[in-house]
Parts: C-alpha cells; structure tokens; sequence
C-alpha cells in the first residue's frame, strides 16, 4: 500500500497508561493478535477515530455533462 497511495494510509494513535503499554506488549510478545491485546487493556479491538480509504472514489463521482 505505501508508494502510491502513501498520502491514503491512515492509523490510529492511542494514548495509554505505561503499565498498560507493559501489558499490551507483553501480550504481543505472547502471540496474541493486535486485537486481542488491545481488549486484555480495555481498548477497542478495531480502529475507532480512522475511516478505511474509499477506493471506488472514480466510480462515485459525477459524470461530466456535454
């Protein structure tokens, strides 16, 4: 996805506590998936402030008159 549509690619940053930062690798280290550690710290488990890019953007708009 980088290269091309580098100016497209959207994150989330979140802000937690060290300890629960500590907790959150700890379960990374494990195996856990990213979901899984962000619900063992009580976060959301999918992204909440961030929209996947719309790649039908050309399909959407309106088609030129004349």
């Amino acid at each position: 996805m980088c290269g091309t549509y580098h100016s497209m690619m959207n994150f989330e940053v979140r802000v937690v506590t060290p300890n629960d930062f500590k907790a959150y690798l700890q379960q990374r280290i494990d195996g856990k998936t990213n979901a899984e550690a962000l619900r063992a710290i009580n976060q959301p488990p999918l992204a909440v402030t961030t929209h996947p890019f719309d790649t039908r953007r050309g399909e959407l708009a309106p088609q030129p008159v004349g």
